[in-house]
């Protein structure tokens, strides 16, 4: 059978470089709206793979190799660093690093079958190299409002609201109170201090999906 081979001498286009999956650590949601970059270095050495980037719901993500670019010849080092940096606007970079043996990044000759045609390709050995980042969910705010008796005529004023790591804050004439963060937690006990009657309240963090409004209520004393 004869064996086709492809023209271009250099990496060809669209081979997948790095993938991997950036999202929020407490929730396991994928994150978008991220720039990333792939930079390497060693030794003697430094520099920036030139690649195009993917990215497809859910946070998943991947850098291919640029079409008309030569991959930097690595094969003698015994050991290299890459480093991606994923950024986005409003947000410090957040980076991660893996060290492969140079050997991983050399180009090798290798055999693919298209349907029955075998047809013979250049490839990174290792590639494609996974990564994996996350980060907290951001700050969120709660503007809480305490009513007696489930009733809106009745606001619950002067009452202390508490929560394990977080300052006491207490609810005005209209019965509203505002924690600017809340501690990160999938549940969140509350506590309102009514004059020394002490009431528990279990909060839900809806993260990711912006402040919260939530009200709550208290018996008449």
């Amino acid at each position: 059978m004869t064996q086709l081979a492809l023209a271009s001498k250099i990496v060809p286009m669209r081979q997948v470089l790095v993938r991997g999956r950036f999202y929020e650590t407490l929730t396991n949601r994928g994150i978008m709206g991220f720039n990333a970059t792939l930079d390497y270095s060693h030794a003697w050495d430094k520099g920036t793979f030139r690649t195009a980037q993917t990215v497809l719901p859910g946070g998943y993500f991947a850098l291919h190799l640029d079409p008309g670019r030569t991959m930097p010849d690595l094969t003698g080092v015994d050991s290299v660093t890459l480093i991606l940096k994923l950024t986005r606007a409003s947000a410090p970079p957040i980076t991660a690093q893996a060290d492969v043996d140079g050997a991983a990044l050399a180009i090798t000759e290798q055999i693919r079958s298209v349907g029955s045609q075998p047809v013979k390709v250049h490839r990174i050995e290792g590639a494609p190299f996974a990564f994996e980042l996350s980060v907290p969910p951001a700050p969120m705010l709660l503007d809480g409002l305490l009513l007696r008796d489930n009733d809106p005529a009745d606001p619950a004023a002067g009452v202390t609201v508490s929560a394990s790591g977080i300052p006491d804050v207490i609810t005005d004439s209209e019965g509203r109170f505002r924690i600017p963060a809340l501690p990160f937690s999938e549940s969140l006990p509350l506590r309102f201090d009514d004059g020394g009657t002490v009431s528990e309240r279990t909060l839900r963090p809806t993260w990711g999906d912006g402040p919260m409004a939530r009200t709550f209520s208290l018996p008449s004393p």
